[in-house]
């Protein structure tokens, strides 16, 4: 029976751990509501307030419309994002003192993505963090890889060291030395066209001829690459 199915069926089981022990008699009397009421609860089911906050939270989530997969006993939830450049996700867990400290957390951002989790945080206001960066980082991505020869896009990934970075890899075609060179960038994804932190090549003697100051962070990250490789014929009659 798949999780679903289960909720529908017995939503209890999947929320709750059941109590040993047969239902009292006594909740069948003639006694108050609020006595019967507590009774039955007593008597089926114990939930934590841990339990029960992610309980409500994930069905935040849900019902907000994302794009979600939920694990076995709802101790699992995934959360896919689709964007232009690439697809991402977030896997949430309880923690063991859930809502005090924050849910455990795993993405396909890695340390690019830091939760922020306080009284007021909830698994859906994490969901739209997580969305915000996913979509500065992807505009980024796109950015980088709208280019054209004598350049072509290889591809992209969290910089390993620096998380507030992307490594962009490209090909370059130098028209002049008919060499071909990897260069690869290092991206500030929040600010795609500011000046890379780091450029290198696998011809270094290309990077020699290069004047970085020619970097004009209004102009796209295109623009500049045809700037700082490429020569203009009034470039090359210069003495």
């Amino acid at each position: 029976m798949s999780t679903e199915d289960a909720v529908i069926n017995d939503p209890w089981s999947v929320f709750a751990e059941p109590i040993e022990g047969e239902f009292p008699q006594s909740s069948q009397s003639t006694g108050s509501a609020e006595t019967s009421l507590a009774q039955l609860w007593k008597s089926r089911r114990r939930v934590s307030n841990g339990k029960w906050r992610w309980m409500c939270d994930v069905c935040d989530v849900v019902d907000a419309g994302y794009d979600t997969h939920l694990g076995d006993s709802l101790n699992s939830l995934i959360v896919n994002f689709r964007f232009m450049a690439s697809e991402y996700s977030i896997r949430l867990r309880p923690s063991r003192d859930f809502p005090e400290s924050a849910p455990e957390v795993d993405s396909t951002l890695g340390a690019a993505f830091e939760i922020d989790w306080d009284e007021n945080a909830t698994l859906l206001s994490t969901c739209s963090e997580f969305a915000e960066h996913c979509s500065l980082l992807d505009t980024a991505v796109v950015e980088c890889s709208e280019v054209e020869y004598p350049f072509k896009f290889v591809e992209w990934k969290i910089h390993p060291e620096e998380a507030d970075c992307i490594m962009v890899e490209m090909d370059f075609m130098d028209d002049e030395s008919k060499l071909e060179a990897r260069l690869t960038f290092a991206v500030e994804w929040r600010s795609p066209r500011s000046l890379p932190r780091s450029i290198q090549c696998s011809e270094p003697n290309l990077l020699r001829a290069v004047s970085f100051d020619r970097w004009d962070p209004t102009l796209t990250f295109m623009e500049n690459l045809e700037c700082l490789f490429i020569k203009h014929e009034d470039e090359s009659e210069m003495p």
